[in-house]
């Protein structure tokens, strides 16, 4: 028996470079609730506009497909209304950013996962948002990518005439957008109602249909969305806000515990009673030349940042750059909650899919 060789599924190389999400993230640190939302409206609307002359092709070629796999799994069509099909547009549009700015390095490090689905404030560690990316970004990759000439083409009047399984199509964007998911969800992609839709049309084209070149074509697109299930180890990434903050609330706490020890180790010297307030408050295992070493010069922050990083196993000078996304991280959490206050989800105007559930080990 011969294999089929994997089709249209890229991994990075193993040694790749990755920006940090909470590089990418921290755009909103600094600004004012206001000053977020006309930010984020202005990302939506550069993607928003670049498919809206397409939004009929849209419907067109995508409701009879749904509306099939609906019926063939026992459910009524779902609504055609405008603003279902805003939403596939946009759907289609940000998957098209997030799979080509996946693909193509920025400033010289690829990106780390793109969700499409949720909102900017709510993220996996390891995740950035498509509205992270800046408008001109965007609208480079709606631009450069494939997705607007497919839907161009699509809107000439003898679409879908022809060869019965066009390379690119509508249903290839579908495609790409599911194995986008996969990427995005990993193992609970496996429940999402797109992948779910996509691999169904697939498998039952590859099946059944009459014509050889759609079953052959209908063949390669299902191998590429189970090859998407395979999880890509060599983009594990290290600097995860939930494994930093926790280093700085320690250092921190350290630090604060240090700050009255310290006079109180240059007024005195290193006495009993002194050791015993360190063991207590700063380290069971100081030692009398611990204190002594630290009467000389050393600061509260040069102590705890030695103590936090003998701890963690790292080096003062990892730990102090960790300690910096840490900060950033903080000040992340902080800018989308004042904006979280100030607009309601309703009032924010994101309007997407719900996000899937988290896994049991990312839930707080």
């Amino acid at each position: 028996m011969v294999s089929r060789p994997r089709v249209g599924v890229r991994r990075r190389h193993p040694r790749s470079r990755t920006h940090s999400p909470l590089a990418i993230r921290s755009w909103v640190i600094g600004k004012t609730p206001d000053e977020i939302q006309d930010m984020l409206t202005e990302r939506m609307a550069t993607m928003d506009d670049a498919v809206e002359p397409y939004r009929d092709v849209i419907g067109r070629f995508l409701y009879p497909m749904l509306d099939e796999s609906l019926k063939t799994l026992g459910f009524p069509p779902g609504p055609h209304t405008p603003e279902v099909t805003g939403w596939l547009a946009r759907l289609l549009a940000w998957n098209a950013v997030a799979r080509f700015c996946w693909d193509h390095p920025l400033r010289g490090k690829y990106l780390p996962g793109i969700a499409t689905r949720g909102t900017p404030w709510d993220l996996l560690p390891d995740e950035i948002h498509v509205l992270d990316l800046p408008p001109d970004l965007s609208a480079r990759a709606l631009r450069e990518s494939r997705f607007l000439k497919d839907l161009s083409a699509l809107a000439t009047p003898d679409a879908g005439a022809g060869d019965p399984a066009p390379p690119v199509s509508i249903s290839d964007q579908l495609v790409h957008a599911a194995i986008h998911e996969i990427h995005f969800g990993r193992a609970e992609a496996f429940f999402n109602p797109l992948v779910v839709f996509v691999t169904y049309e697939l498998l039952k084209t590859a099946h059944y249909s009459a014509n050889l070149h759609e079953r052959r074509h209908a063949l390669d697109r299902v191998v590429e969305v189970f090859v998407a299930f395979e999880p890509d180890l060599s983009q594990h990434l290290s600097r995860r806000a939930d494994q930093l903050l926790p280093r700085l609330q320690a250092y921190e706490a350290l630090q604060a515990a240090l700050d009255p020890l310290l006079g109180d180790l240059r007024r005195q010297g290193p006495t009993r009673a002194l050791l015993a307030q360190f063991r207590l408050r700063v380290h069971p295992r100081v030692t009398q030349s611990d204190l002594k070493r630290w009467q000389q010069a050393s600061s509260a922050s040069t102590i705890a940042l030695a103590l936090v990083a003998r701890q963690s196993r790292l080096s003062p000078k990892t730990l102090a750059d960790q300690l910096t996304l840490a900060r950033k991280a903080r000040d992340i959490e902080q800018a989308w909650g004042k904006y979280q206050a100030a607009f309601p989800p309703p009032a924010a105007g994101l309007q997407q899919p719900p996000s899937p559930p988290r896994p049991p080990s990312e839930r707080p």
